[in-house]
C-alpha cells in the first residue's frame, strides 16, 4: 500500500471509470452562437436574454477552467427542448414539476447558458400566463467537475468548504439548511468518516461510497461524473444570485487547487481573531465575492473551524501515515508538550534521581506516546503506552 502522501498526489481520473470517460465541456462560444440563433426568431426573446445578461454578476478570475454542470428545479413547469439543456420530470416536486439540467460546461459559459434558460422559463411564464413556481421544495445544485483534481486538493475543498459551510447556507436561504435533502456536513457523521480518511483509516473509495447523497456537499458522483455536487441553493428566479453562489463556488474551487494542504490547516488551527477571519475570507473569496458573503459575527465561522479541528485531530487509537499531514500535527504536538514540560521541570528545580534507581518524574507527567510501526500497510499507530 502506498503511504497517504503519495496516495494524496493521484487524480480522481487515474482512479474511476467515468459513465463519458472522454467529457466534452460546451464552452461559451458554442452557446452564444447557438442562442443567437435561437434569439434572431423573436427580438422579444433576445431583449428579455440581454436583460438577464446584463444582471448575471462578473466571475472571479481563476487559473484553471474548470467545468461545471447546472440542475434547476421548478415547479408548475413547462417541458422544454432547447441547446444545452434537456428537461427532467422530478417526482419529489409538485404540480408538474422539472428539473433542467445542462449539459458540462466550461465555467465562462455558465452567464450564458443560465441567462438563456431563465429567459424561457419567465418569458413562457408571462406568454401563457402560467405560474412558475421556485417553492420551498425546489432547489439549485452545481456540479464542479474535479477529474483533473488530485485527492489532496478534493481534501482542501471539503476543509474550506466545511470553514464555509454556515456562512455559506446563510446566503442560500429558505432555511435550505434544514431540509433533509442537504443536511449541513459539519452536522453529518460524513465529519467522522472525513476524518479516517485524513488519518489513513479510508480510502478516497471508500469515502465516496459510503457518502450520504443528501449532504450539502457531495461525493457520491465521483466514481461516474467525476463531480462534487453543491446543494445548498433554495430555488430561484434571481439570475444574480445564482450568478454570486456560481462565483463562491468558483473561489473554493480556486483556492482549493492554488493554497498548499500545510498553508491551508495552519490558518484554520490559528484562527482566533476577527482579523484573520477576515483576512482568510479574502483570501479564499477575491473581491467583491468576500463582501457578498454575509456572516453575523465570527460564530458563523467558528462552528465550522470547530469541525475542522474535529476532523484534524486523530485519536491516539487510530493509525495515521508517516508521513501525512497528521503525523506531523501529532508529532508537533507531543515535541511541544516535551517542551513545555522541560521548561517546567526546570524551573521547579527539582533534584535529578540518579539514573537506573527510579524513572525520571517527568516521564510519568508528560505520558510520552509511542510509535509503533505496521510495516505491512504503512501506517504508524499513535498508542498510550500506560494504556496498552
Amino acid at each position: 500500500m502506498l503511504p497517504n502522501n503519495a496516495l494524496l498526489s493521484f487524480k480522481i481520473q487515474d482512479l474511476y471509470l467515468f459513465k463519458d470517460p472522454k467529457l466534452i465541456l460546451l464552452t461559451d462560444k458554442c452557446l452564444d452562437k447557438d442562442y443567437t440563433e435561437l434569439w434572431a426568431r423573436n427580438p422579444t426573446y433576445e431583449n428579455a436574454y440581454c436583460d438577464l445578461f446584463s444582471q448575471f454578476p462578473k466571475l472571479p478570475q481563476t487559473s484553471r477552467t474548470f467545468g461545471m454542470g447546472f440542475e434547476i428545479e421548478v415547479e408548475s413547469a413547462p417541458q422544454l427542448v432547447f441547446p444545452g439543456w434537456k428537461t427532467i420530470e422530478e417526482g419529489s416536486l409538485r404540480n408538474n414539476g422539472k428539473e433542467y439540467v445542462s449539459s458540462p460546461i466550461e465555467h465562462f459559459a455558465a452567464p450564458i447558458a443560465l441567462s438563456a434558460l431563465y429567459t424561457l422559463l419567465l418569458l413562457w411564464r408571462g406568454v401563457k400566463g402560467e405560474k412558475i413556481d421556485f417553492s420551498w421544495r425546489t432547489s439549485i445544485h452545481v456540479h464542479l467537475n474535479v477529474r483533473d483534481f488530485t485527492i489532496e486538493e478534493v481534501l482542501k475543498l471539503l476543509l474550506l468548504h466545511t470553514v464555509f459551510e454556515k456562512v455559506l447556507f446563510r446566503f442560500s436561504g429558505n432555511k435550505r439548511d434544514q431540509s433533509i435533502f442537504c443536511v449541513p456536513f459539519r452536522h453529518s457523521i460524513l465529519l467522522k468518516s472525513l476524518s479516517r480518511f485524513c488519518a489513513g483509516e479510508y480510502s478516497i473509495g471508500h469515502l465516496q461510497s459510503t457518502w450520504d447523497k443528501y449532504s450539502a456537499i457531495n461525493l457520491s458522483r465521483l466514481h461516474d461524473y467525476g463531480t462534487i455536487e453543491f446543494r445548498h441553493l433554495a430555488g430561484t428566479e434571481n439570475i444574480k444570485k445564482i450568478g454570486t453562489w456560481t462565483g463562491f463556488i468558483l473561489c473554493l474551487a480556486e483556492a482549493a487547487t492554488t493554497l498548499s494542504l500545510d498553508e491551508i490547516i495552519k490558518v484554520i488551527l490559528s484562527l482566533n481573531t476577527t482579523s484573520k477571519f477576515d483576512l482568510f475570507v479574502t483570501t479564499v473569496f477575491k473581491p467583491p465575492f468576500n463582501k457578498l458573503l454575509t456572516a453575523e459575527s465570527t460564530k458563523d465561522f467558528e462552528e465550522g473551524i470547530t469541525a475542522c479541528k474535529e476532523i484534524l485531530e486523530t485519536p491516539k487509537e487510530i493509525s495515521v501515515s508517516a508521513g501525512s499531514i497528521m503525523g506531523k500535527i501529532i508529532e508537533k504536538k507531543t515535541e511541544e508538550s516535551k517542551r513545555k514540560e522541560e521548561e517546567r521541570r526546570k524551573k521547579s528545580k527539582v533534584a535529578q534521581p540518579k539514573a537506573g534507581l527510579q524513572k525520571n518524574l517527568g516521564d510519568f507527567l508528560i505520558q510520552p506516546v509511542k510509535m509503533n510501526y505496521n510495516l505491512d500497510p504503512g501506517f504508524v499507530y499513535y498508542v498510550d503506552e500506560e494504556n496498552h
